[in-house]
């Protein structure tokens, strides 16, 4: 009997199973903090299961130091390059998501601080009056801070509502597209907390 043949047997089918497993168990990663993410998400609207894509992953850093990493998926997304593609999620009224994953801990002030200052980049001072019930309730989600290794989903519904889970617990909604649309300018405006490129590197 050949033991090296069937040892060398043994391991191809080892790695094979390897690789079918991983295949099924498909992931998205932030090769810069390591966090994957799957590659499908699916969000309920009107009692259907709507199947969203992952469009990219970045890195939100602040002075150099990494607090979390993001994905974004999509309904059917579709390909686009540069400000076509962001404006098109923007507008689009496709189930969205945007899913973060935590790698330090932070304070809640810190967590409203952070929103705070975006929201005074993405809108203008009119916008934001018009809108300040719904972002002071937003960041009321986020009083308690957060922990190394939480998770935050925010879901854009088809409707204009932005349902938000924390460690998978809904914690509130908030039903107002104009807001909504607000809120996803954070990472897919101008003036992106993130590299927003690297959020649509799936769907270039």
């Amino acid at each position: 009997m050949n033991y090296c043949r069937l040892a060398t047997y043994g391991f191809t089918t080892l790695i094979g199973a390897f690789i079918l497993i991983n295949s099924a168990n498909a992931a998205i990663t932030d090769k810069s903090t390591g966090e994957s993410f799957p590659d499908t998400e699916t969000v309920k609207f009107n009692e259907k299961n709507h199947r969203l894509e992952a469009t990219g992953v970045s890195t939100r850093k602040k002075f150099f130091v990494k607090v979390y990493s993001v994905a974004h998926y999509m309904e059917d997304p579709q390909k686009g390059e540069g400000n076509a593609a962001f404006d098109a999620i923007l507008n689009s009224d496709k189930p969205k998501q945007l899913f973060l994953k935590w790698v330090r801990s932070v304070s809640g002030k810190k967590v409203q601080d952070g929103y705070k200052e975006s929201f005074d980049k993405v809108a203008n001072r009119e916008q934001r009056r018009d809108l300040q019930v719904d972002i002071d309730k937003y960041m009321s989600f986020f009083s308690r801070g957060v922990s190394e290794g939480d998770t935050h989903q925010l879901s854009w519904l088809p409707d204009g509502t932005i349902e938000v889970v924390i460690n998978g617990n809904q914690v509130g909604i908030i039903s107002n597209r104009d807001f909504a649309k607000t809120l996803w300018s954070i990472w897919f405006g101008p003036k992106s907390v993130v590299n927003r490129n690297d959020l649509i590197s799936r769907i270039r």
